[in-house]
């Protein structure tokens, strides 16, 4: 027998032996166990009778695919519009008090005209003295004016002095009266001889930059008023999205914490050159913010359409239903009178159709009206 016929001999007569030997270990037991495993499509199921289907005035539309913007989510600030800010200042240096409805604090809206804070005058006062000794250095300056026009009327009338002369003491006098009133005015004690400082336009109060009893000089900064009915949207955006971006194309601009499916303000976007920061592009919209639901400086969530359009699945924004935890949802209807919940991902909002990045397929039948009534059917609520 030839070594290769031994070495065949012995495989085989070890292949026997590793049949006919001790079976293989059994395999370890999963670490996880899942008992009574549902698909979540069989979760959700809403049956309804005819009756009740006509009472909570159901109806359905079938799911389109439209050709709709590919979009792109960043992140804005909120910005007052351009004049829609006023910065208020002292109009001479004097102390600052309440105005005549008290402190209102940061963030009350205010009407134009209405009255802020007062500031009683210390714009002509000399260093070192009381107000009140500074009133009675004014007195004094008056009636040695008085005084010098008397004296120079007496000399003209005894042809020692000029008409000219007279005149000019005459004006002196009306200097220093002015003065003395003025002076007289800001510093006498009570509100009476204070100037009152009003907002410019309509708003809130963005913020105060002196506080009550401070001494402020003239022209310092008192506090801003912000109108909030017109803002702008500065949107930072990837220097090579940037030229995606269409000239005239709207944003899409919703709250941070704002549930998937909730409505967007449209801005409009600003003409001009786009600014730049470290490594982005800022572009520039404007949005209606009369219900003042954005503050200055506030961020918000910015979709922008970039780089053309795709076809895409939608549905009507009444569709879609939203759950306490924000997942958005449809329902289908797969039967005469039965309804089943159905999860999508909302890719964005264009007026009131919602783009779908996932969802069911073309033409299945969703609900419409009644969204709220099934929703209410299924989890109790009414009941």
């Amino acid at each position: 027998m030839t070594l290769n016929q031994y070495m065949a001999a012995f495989a085989a007569l070890s292949a026997l032996a590793s049949c006919s030997g001790e079976t293989t270990a059994p395999a370890k037991p999963s670490p996880s166990k899942v008992e009574n495993g549902v698909p979540e499509s069989a979760l959700t199921t809403v049956t309804l009778t005819p009756e009740a289907e006509r009472r909570l005035g159901i109806t359905t539309v079938a799911v389109d695919v439209r050709s709709a913007p590919n979009m792109r989510a960043y992140a804005g600030v909120v910005d007052a519009a351009p004049g829609a800010r006023a910065v208020v200042a002292a109009p001479f240096a004097g102390v600052v008090a309440a105005g005549e409805a008290g402190l209102l604090t940061p963030g009350s809206a205010v009407e134009r005209g209405q009255s802020i804070l007062l500031l009683r005058g210390v714009a002509t006062q000399t260093s070192g003295i009381s107000p009140a000794e500074e009133i009675r250095v004014r007195k004094i300056e008056l009636d040695n004016a008085k005084a010098r026009r008397r004296r120079t009327a007496e000399l003209v009338a005894a042809e020692g002095a000029s008409e000219e002369e007279l005149e000019a003491a005459s004006a002196d006098v009306a200097r220093a009266q002015a003065v003395y009133n003025s002076v007289n005015a800001q510093l006498s004690g009570g509100d009476a001889g204070a100037a009152v400082v009003r907002a410019p336009l309509a708003g809130v109060i963005s913020d105060y930059a002196a506080g009550l009893g401070q001494l402020v000089s003239a022209g310092a900064t008192l506090f801003t008023v912000t109108n909030l009915d017109a803002a702008l949207v500065r949107v930072p955006v990837y220097p090579g999205d940037a030229d995606a971006v269409p000239a005239d194309a709207p944003a899409h601009v919703r709250s941070m914490n704002a549930d998937a499916g909730a409505p967007a303000i449209d801005g409009v976007r600003i003409a001009g050159s786009p600014t730049a920061t470290a490594g982005a592009i800022d572009l520039y919209f404007a949005i209606d913010n009369s219900a003042a639901k954005f503050r200055p400086g506030e961020r918000v969530e910015v979709s922008l359409p970039v780089g053309g359009a795709a076809e895409r699945l939608v549905v009507p924004h009444a569709a879609i239903f939203t759950d306490i935890h924000g997942g958005s949802w449809v329902y289908e209807k797969t039967g005469e009178g039965v309804y089943a919940r159905r999860r999508v991902v909302i890719d964005h909002l264009a007026g009131d159709l919602a783009v779908l990045a996932a969802g069911p397929p073309k033409g299945t039948a969703v609900a419409t009206a009644g969204v709220a009534e099934l929703a209410g059917s299924e989890f109790g609520v009414g009941k």
